[in-house]
């Protein structure tokens, strides 16, 4: 079963007035895994995966959800501690969501801050193109940032996921390249880029695309011999003034990160 582009509800943030709505992130972020790894499926609630984790004492963990998915709901995440940043982003861009924990103050920060005080630790839900489903942007009053299937920027994500303090009492962030992190299953067919020349002609032109927000702001002309690299799938984006385009994003190879259209791209 795969549902390409399947995006889970948002629904309540995690702050819905249960008794431990104020430590649901990860829980709430569980929820919605769930909800996406079964393409809609299976729906539990923050408070139902709080309740399957037995827990009563404070802010769960990835380990917990996944035992409480697996053993409630059937669905087995793949938890991963100090997990490399570069990987994290291209099995997210391949397909799978993931729940990503941190330190919120980078985020509380940006305009996609979900509070204006809180900055410890924290987790929210990243599903393909980055686009971050966080449990406290639930635009509750005027200066919180409402959640729209905005893509967040991949450094304002790196930062959240290396500043996660893992020592307790004393602060001690994780380190910059690393993350916490527990990925669903890859709903999405897997996608290979080719660009190639013409025939007769050396050389092939093509377009490169800034994507920022979930929007294209600016674009190249680039030149290649020839190149073919794995993608993520096509989604189209909005670019002000001009018509949306289908783009992919490349993940392996030199160009990685880099937007192109996704006329060069197939399933495989």
């Amino acid at each position: 079963m795969s549902c390409p582009g399947y995006q889970p509800a948002f629904g309540t943030g995690q702050l819905d007035g249960s008794k431990y709505a104020g430590l649901n992130c990860t829980c709430w972020s569980a929820s919605r895994a769930a909800d996406d790894d079964s393409c809609g499926a299976k729906k539990p609630t923050a408070s139902q995966v709080r309740l399957w984790t037995g827990d009563t004492s404070g802010g769960t963990t990835l380990a917990q959800v996944d035992d409480a998915l697996r053993t409630h709901e059937g669905i087995d995440l793949d938890t991963r501690y100090r997990y490399p940043w570069d990987l994290f982003v291209k099995r997210v861009s391949g397909g799978a969501s993931a729940i990503l924990q941190g330190w919120y103050a980078p985020i509380r920060d940006s305009r996609f801050g979900g509070s204006d005080t809180f900055g410890g630790n924290h987790a929210v839900l990243v599903t393909p193109g980055l686009v971050v489903m966080d449990p406290l942007a639930d635009g509750r009053r005027p200066g919180i940032y409402k959640y729209q299937k905005e893509q967040y920027p991949e450094a304002l994500l790196r930062t959240f996921a290396a500043r996660l303090n893992i020592g307790g009492g004393t602060y001690k962030p994780l380190g910059d390249g690393l993350c916490y992190a527990a990925f669903t299953r890859d709903n999405e067919p897997d996608y290979l880029a080719v660009v190639r020349p013409r025939t007769g002609e050396k050389y092939r032109y093509f377009g490169v695309y800034t994507v920022v927000n979930n929007a294209i702001v600016s674009a190249t002309r680039a030149r290649t011999g020839g190149f073919s690299a794995t993608c993520s799938s096509p989604r189209l984006y909005k670019w002000p003034g001009h018509t949306s385009q289908s783009l992919v994003r490349l993940t392996s190879g030199f160009r990685a990160g880099q937007y192109i259209r996704s006329e060069y791209a197939k399933g495989v």
